[in-house]
């Protein structure tokens, strides 16, 4: 394109950045940021929340991502989620819960992406109180149970130890993903609860739903608990 003389704009840059995030070339990635200050489109808001998305998906990258946040003149709910997300997908669990109440603070409201994020974080760092409020903020704010936001809270719920409150999430989904068998199979096999696993495992299989690698290995630690 530069070769032609086409000159990017500030919609070319977001497409590029993905598929560098695609990618996950962070020396590529580098070279496209610095293009784009080269051309002034560093101030444009979609631009900087696809550099940030672009330097959490790249390895070595969240500092960097950390650095373009932190600049940007103006954030979002798509500039908090993008950093938030960043530091969940990294198992930087405790940054992401504290960027989350820094969120909270400057009064920008979370969409389902960053709430699915904080609930990951909860889950890593084993904080079932804070998981708790999580869920009692969504009802608060209103904001939609999409399935992935469900299953992020059966994983909580399942991995943190209120299995009956996974169980009862997950009775009560009327779109039930592979996600959401193997949360609650996964959390039910970590606490012992193997006779329970057995049959769910058999109650997914009557159901239509294959089996994948997650829910075979919480078979698996289940029939070591029961001895099958």
């Amino acid at each position: 394109m530069l070769e032609y003389g086409v000159l990017p704009n500030k919609f070319t840059y977001p497409f590029v950045l993905k598929a560098c995030a695609g990618l996950g070339d962070l020396n590529l990635g580098k070279s496209v940021h610095g293009s784009l200050l080269k051309f002034g489109f560093d101030n444009d808001v979609h631009v900087q929340n696809t550099l940030v998305h672009m330097y959490c998906c790249c390895r070595g990258g969240i500092q960097f991502a950390r650095i373009v946040f932190d600049e940007m003149p103006k954030l979002d709910s798509v500039s908090w989620s993008a950093m938030i997300g960043g530091y969940a997908r990294l198992g930087q669990s405790t940054d992401a819960v504290g960027l989350f109440r820094k969120m909270q603070i400057a009064g920008v409201c979370p969409d389902e992406i960053t709430m699915v994020s904080v609930l990951s974080a909860c889950t890593d760092l084993g904080a079932l109180e804070l998981g708790k409020w999580v869920e009692s903020y969504l009802k608060k704010e209103r904001i939609q149970k999409t399935v992935e936001l469900c299953n992020a809270l059966i994983d909580m719920y399942a991995k943190c130890g209120d299995v009956d409150k996974a169980m009862s999430l997950f009775r009560n989904m009327s779109d039930k993903t592979i996600v959401s068998w193997t949360s609650v199979i996964v959390g039910m096999a970590m606490h012992g609860r193997g006779l329970e696993v057995i049959s769910l495992f058999d109650e997914m299989k009557a159901a239509g739903m294959a089996p994948d690698d997650v829910a075979f290995i919480g078979l698996l630690s289940a029939c070591s608990h029961s001895r099958r």
